[in-house]
């Protein structure tokens, strides 16, 4: 900074500390703020609007899952409770609510001319037409004959609209990990109609990635976006050694050189190299050493795996443990003896073992 940029600069403190408020001014300008920004705010949550309208709760008391009180709706020309009604049904997990019913309903509301009430409906059949019940199915079908070119419509729009908003999402906050509930917000509909459309749309290649059920999020793959981080799903550098967005060291598969999540990681105890788990227990299985030092490893010393006996766990390092010489099942020992003293052969590929093989495999 030179001296004629330091004297601008000081001028400018000096002006600045030459201003003040009254506390009257400075407590009304504070809250004119917070009234602003609270004005913004409410004028955003009234304003956004999802493409698709959002699923009743599915606890509401005033919408009962309830077959016999839904035909009744439907009966006395009570469509717009009926429709709530049928849509918690078909998101109803309960396995005793016969969601026929509303296949049923469908048909009698478009066959009696009323086919404008059940628009909200269309998402939500969705979830009939991938059930694998072989009645629902035959039943969807039928239906279909009335209502397919409207509904091809309304699925066209709502992948059109997920795809958007997983763009949205990537190019907005650089990351490929996609909560479900963010879909639901910005498209509408509900959870379970998106993660069905989803599954629909990766299955038909129309996008790419895959859902985490247990976290309820898409992991997004846009064309393009190979190295994401494992921690945070940003993209990085391929060659990253730690995450300039979250901080995290970044490891490599020394089998298919992606990155490793933190929970699908293990290491070779000889030369440290780092490997999907599921990767190096098929590697180790086929070789029975490491693919980068190839020194000899068991998957037992790699990997927590299942007794072919017993069913039971197997420790990582646990010893006492035989593996088959033909197809590498590992099991306790113990149990080896007496699998093979009754059966005589491995309980996976049924090839024959005697007793004194596995006495010699003894660690």
């Amino acid at each position: 900074m030179t001296d004629k940029d330091e004297e601008i600069f000081d001028d400018a403190l000096n002006a600045l500390d030459d201003i003040t408020l009254s506390d009257e001014e400075k407590v009304s300008t504070t809250s004119s703020a917070e009234a602003h920004n609270e004005q913004i705010n409410q004028e955003e949550a009234t304003t956004f609007q999802a493409p698709f309208p959002y699923a009743p709760e599915i606890n509401d008391p005033n919408i009962r899952i309830d077959e016999t009180s839904v035909k009744y709706l439907v009966d006395t020309a009570q469509y717009e409770p009926a429709i709530d009604m049928m849509i918690n049904i078909l998101r109803s997990k309960e396995k005793k609510v016969d969601k026929n019913v509303v296949v049923e309903l469908v048909l009698k509301i478009v066959q009696n001319g009323k086919i404008s009430f059940i628009d909200r409906l269309l998402p939500y059949l969705s979830l009939a037409v991938a059930s694998n019940d072989p009645i629902l199915k035959m039943n969807v079908n039928n239906l279909m004959l009335y209502i397919k070119i409207d509904y091809d419509k309304v699925i066209k729009k709502l992948k059109d609209e997920i795809q958007l908003v997983c763009d949205a999402i990537y190019e907005q906050y650089n990351t490929t990990y996609i909560p479900l509930v963010d879909l639901v917000y910005n498209v509408g509909t509900s959870i379970e109609v998106i993660s069905t459309i989803l599954n629909e749309m990766i299955k038909n290649k129309e996008i790419d990635g895959k859902i985490d059920i247990a976290k309820n999020i898409f992991e997004y793959e846009p064309k393009g976006a190979l190295y994401r981080c494992p921690h945070c799903g940003k993209e990085i550098d391929p060659n990253a050694e730690s995450c300039p967005y979250c901080w995290n060291d970044i490891y490599k598969c020394g089998i298919c050189f992606n990155f490793i999540k933190e929970e699908e990681k293990v290491v070779c105890p000889f030369c440290n190299a780092t490997f999907h788990e599921k990767h190096l227990v098929e590697w180790v299985k086929k070789s029975g050493t490491c693919p980068v030092c190839q020194n000899k490893l068991t998957q037992t010393e790699i990997a927590t795996v299942l007794c072919a006996i017993c069913g039971m766990e197997i420790k990582k390092g646990e010893k006492d443990i035989f593996e088959c010489p033909y197809c590498k099942a590992a099991g306790h020992l113990n149990h080896w003896k007496e699998y093979v003293e009754v059966y005589g052969e491995c309980p996976e590929c049924h090839k024959k073992i005697d007793k004194n093989q596995i006495n010699l495999k003894k660690k």
